[in-house]
């Protein structure tokens, strides 16, 4: 009998010793709970719970904030790129990533404001600041230990076919852009064209027609020939860039004042050809290249500057005076 006793009394102070702190325990850690998803339903719990989703609504809310306003000063910058005049260079001689960047840092240095390499093709699309010269640009690369030259920029043309409304148009320039030695991209609805002005060589005719027929339209090149302008012969006239600008068949219009001249780009067909004669007559004169340059200026009819440089170079010959001139319809120095 005192045996059993003994033994019920030795449960029983074992029974509280482990069943009553273990349920305040247990209520305390509810009543301290931090935890949200531990299921506490005491009112503590679930304020320190309701500040702390709150707390994190709001520094989401930031970060999200921060992420698009990061976004959209990064496309500001990229469309303000897009829009500035853009010197390409071709640089020979980088092999890795590290080259990339010994030529931008050299590039931001000789005073460009925005500098983009693209290693594989080897070219430099960089917007100047203002009051940098391109000699100096192109003169920093070489310092840097790499061959680089300054690249003109053309104009590549596209018959597209297809088009119907101005989101037609759009996924037309969408594509167009995409390429990143596409400085400007045109898209004209209404005469079923499209312009692309980027460095002469660094887009293919063709590659520019594959990407706009995969969104199911009808493009093809045009062939294009270039007319120069003698402004004296013009009379001057103040209205010339709008009057190109407004005439069938003109893809780009530079008129250069101080040289008394103008270059303009037009599609290569007869029924255009013979339009720009009939408009400008004998203010028409041949454009300089590399293969008619002399021919072009001991003609009689060559009378003013003419407009293409040869073989790209930053001069243009004068085919009055037979000397050379900055300025001209690729390289506007």
């Amino acid at each position: 009998m005192l045996k059993t006793t003994r033994f019920i009394l030795a449960a029983a102070l074992v029974g509280a010793f482990y069943s009553s702190p273990l349920s305040a325990q247990k209520q305390e850690t509810k009543a301290d709970c931090v935890d949200c998803g531990s299921g506490c339903t005491s009112p503590d719990c679930a304020q320190k719970c309701a500040e702390g989703q709150k707390t994190a609504s709001q520094t989401m809310a930031k970060q999200n904030s921060a992420k698009i306003k990061a976004v959209s000063i990064q496309a500001a910058s990229a469309k303000k790129a897009k829009a500035a005049k853009i010197l390409p260079i071709s640089i020979q001689g980088m092999t890795c990533k590290a080259c990339v960047a010994k030529v931008t840092k050299a590039l931001k240095a000789a005073g460009a404001e925005n500098v983009n390499v693209c290693l594989k093709s080897g070219l430099a699309s960089v917007v100047p600041q203002k009051g940098s010269k391109a000699a100096d640009l192109v003169k920093a690369v070489s310092a840097a230990g790499f061959k680089a030259k300054r690249v003109p920029v053309t104009a590549y043309a596209l018959s597209v076919k297809g088009m119907t409304c101005g989101a037609c148009a759009s996924k037309v320039e969408k594509a167009l852009s995409a390429f990143p030695a596409a400085y400007k991209v045109k898209v004209d609805l209404k005469k079923g064209r499209a312009v692309v002005m980027g460095p002469k060589g660094y887009l293919k005719p063709e590659t520019l027609t594959k990407a706009v027929n995969a969104l199911k339209f009808k493009a093809s090149p045009l062939p294009t020939t270039m007319h120069c302008l003698d402004l004296n012969a013009l009379g001057n006239p103040k209205d010339l860039a709008s009057q190109l600008k407004a005439m069938e068949g003109v893809i780009t219009a530079k008129v250069f004042a101080k040289m008394k001249h103008a270059c303009v780009l037009t599609i290569d067909d007869k029924a255009t050809n013979a339009a720009f004669t009939k408009t400008f007559g004998k203010a028409v004169r041949p454009a300089c290249n590399a293969k008619s340059a002399k021919s072009a200026c001991s003609a009689k009819s060559a009378k003013s500057s003419c407009g293409d440089c040869p073989s790209g170079k930053s001069e243009c010959l004068d085919c009055d005076k037979g000397t050379k001139v900055k300025g001209s319809c690729n390289n506007k120095n």
